[in-house]
């Protein structure tokens, strides 16, 4: 009788959480930019890749890194957990070879230091009301 219980409530549980995971869209000032995989992705978030195709600089805006946003966005769309991307960043900063990216109080700062920064790249939950101007693709 009491397995009856539980398999309800677990399979609740189990869609809840399912549909809890936010998910995001990338967000651009870069024409090109709807071609970039994953894999592009994760080292351009990295700060691996400094440069877009046409040579203009990437600069790389982020939620603060404590978020849960961030979290889920390291998470679920560059497939790395947040702890080694920030160990990444360190490492480049302390050996002088990069900066860290730019963190943004909320995406609506997010949207608007992307749309006004030509070679910027962020990202937003696909729930955010996307706005005329920049590039945006899941």
């Amino acid at each position: 009788m009491r397995q009856w219980v539980l398999l309800p409530m677990l399979i609740l549980m189990l869609f809840i959480s399912a549909n809890a995971l936010a998910q995001f869209t990338v967000i651009t000032y870069s024409p090109r930019a709807d071609t970039l995989s994953a894999s592009d992705l994760r080292l351009i978030f990295s700060k691996q890749r400094t440069f877009w195709a046409d040579g203009q600089p990437i600069l790389v805006f982020i939620l603060p890194p404590n978020s849960n946003k961030h979290q889920d966005f390291c998470r679920n769309n560059l497939k790395i957990m947040p702890y080694f991307l920030q160990q990444k960043w360190d490492k480049r900063v302390f050996s002088g070879t990069g900066e860290r990216p730019v963190i943004v109080s909320n995406e609506t700062d997010m949207w608007q230091k992307v749309h006004a920064t030509p070679g910027a790249i962020g990202y937003i939950s696909t729930d955010f009301q996307v706005q005329g101007g920049v590039n945006a693709f899941p």
